[in-house]
């Protein structure tokens, strides 16, 4: 939420496009094998996680994201460099979705725990 957050306002129109497209293209990659991952290990996986998790990333909607990075770049003179530097943050945003769901604390939520709380 965070990144998102600061993306919306922030980023022009072709940085926020080829964040939401990285964004999404990764999502849908990294919880097809985490779905592949568990089934292969015997863990018994409700129907409707399978169904969602194995449906492939939207197409249209990584197509209008790449049309857009596309259009804005050459309409407004965007540069490529803000555009990734954007989608890379959101990346780093998803990896942190992921720690997260994998019980791990960032080290600022670790801090903010007293001392004789740590493990």
């Amino acid at each position: 939420p965070r990144a998102v957050s600061w993306m919306c306002l922030h980023a022009g129109p072709a940085a926020a496009a080829l964040a939401l497209r990285s964004d999404f293209a990764a999502y849908a990659r990294e919880s097809g094998e985490l779905l592949r991952t568990l089934i292969s290990s015997g863990v018994e996986v409700p129907e409707e996680i399978r169904d969602h998790y194995s449906s492939p990333a939207p197409a249209e909607l990584l197509d209008l994201a790449a049309a857009v990075v596309r259009e804005e770049v050459v309409r407004e003179g965007d540069t490529s460099g803000h555009a990734a530097s954007v989608a890379s943050m959101l990346l780093a945003g998803l990896d942190g979705f992921w720690r997260f769901a994998a019980g791990e604390r960032a080290p600022s939520a670790v801090a903010a725990v007293p001392r004789s709380q740590q493990g």
